[in-house]
């Protein structure tokens, strides 16, 4: 098992690697997205989550802040169930506020 700081640094490498695959293959002018969710071994696993993350959350408010809860629900269940280790488009796009 990983140390926490190692699974950080393990975590800030596979960031960058996906950055940069998603900024050559993905539109200039839009927000990246993980390359994951183009993958099409790993749609199951994000459709079900996102499923999941909604279910999780379905008595939650939908204001201000809501998507970073969604995210970090969607992320945490695609890495427990799944083992699938996704970045939100927070962290895809560490230049760029969202609310």
């Amino acid at each position: 098992m990983l140390k926490r700081w190692q699974r950080r640094q393990q975590r800030k490498k596979w960031l960058l690697e996906r950055q940069t695959f998603a900024r050559e293959r993905q539109q200039v002018d839009d927000r990246l997205h993980d390359p994951i969710e183009d993958d099409p071994n790993f749609e199951h696993a994000i459709l079900e989550a996102e499923r999941l993350a909604n279910e999780e959350l379905a008595g939650v408010e939908r204001g201000r802040g809501f998507c970073h809860k969604y995210w970090r629900t969607k992320q945490r269940i695609l890495c427990d169930r799944f083992h699938v280790e996704w970045f939100p488009p927070s962290e895809m796009n560490p230049e760029s506020f969202f609310d």
